[in-house]
């Protein structure tokens, strides 16, 4: 969450992070005959340039593991562990509204993450099978928030969005018997839905310190919702 612009005298930082986040929607995502759970999480590290004058730019990359994601596919139920890498960046203006306690952020940002899974179990036709999962999600987002600076150290925020989604998968399976048979399918979904979010930043062992939690909109076949919490921990770099 960056320092309300201040355009009377422009002052620069370079600022790191340790970044975490989760997000898992409330039900499984069916795409025609095709279900996935989409869960996904990562902790890493962000790089931010910020001005007074002219916002702050980020970047951030992190890595995550899923214990346990399934999916339903060519009459195949299975389900495994995935790995995540995770790559985002965005802008974000701060407006100061003079004489006053509040502001407002204006943000666009972008999130791409990779599942890998290789280790997946399950059947088809009562029949043991394996199965690989290469799947990529995407969420290019755009909001307004207001920020309320209850003091100098303690800022809390409101905003609302729109976001651009894809998400797509491929997967690949054979029986665990000899017979070599082999079965594949992939599936894609996109949208454009709406999101809302709370953030809280304040000090914490003489860091600053992130939280926040977002709902969005995520709906294909069936309406689906995606819950958010995510957090940071700032180091300063004078």
């Amino acid at each position: 969450m960056p320092v309300m612009a201040d355009t009377t005298g422009d002052k620069h930082k370079l600022s790191f992070a340790v970044v975490s986040d989760y997000s898992k929607t409330g039900s499984p995502i069916r795409v025609k005959d095709k279900t996935f759970t989409f869960q996904t999480g990562s902790i890493g590290i962000q790089a931010a340039f910020s001005s007074d004058q002219y916002g702050e730019l980020f970047i951030k990359y992190g890595l995550g593991h899923s214990s346990s994601e399934s999916a339903t596919f060519a009459a195949a139920e299975v389900s495994g562990p995935i790995d995540i890498k995770s790559f985002g960046y965005g802008y974000v203006y701060p407006y100061a509204i003079p004489n006053s306690d509040f502001g407002l952020d204006f943000r666009i940002s972008k999130t791409s993450n990779n599942h890998d899974g290789e280790g997946f179990s399950g059947f088809r036709y009562d029949e043991p099978v394996t199965a690989s999962i290469d799947a990529t999600s995407s969420f290019t987002r755009g909001s307004i928030a207001l920020n309320y600076q209850v003091n100098e150290d303690v800022e809390l925020t409101a905003g609302v969005g729109v976001h651009d989604w894809d998400i797509s998968a491929k997967a690949k399976g054979s029986f665990v018997d000899s017979s070599g048979i082999r079965f594949s399918t992939d599936t894609e979904a996109n949208g454009t839905d709406r999101f809302h979010y709370l953030e809280a930043s304040f000090p914490m062992m003489d860091r600053t310190m992130n939280l926040g939690i977002r709902r969005s909109n995520l709906n294909t076949d069936t309406q689906n919702v995606l819950r958010e919490i995510y957090a940071s921990i700032t180091l300063v770099l004078d």
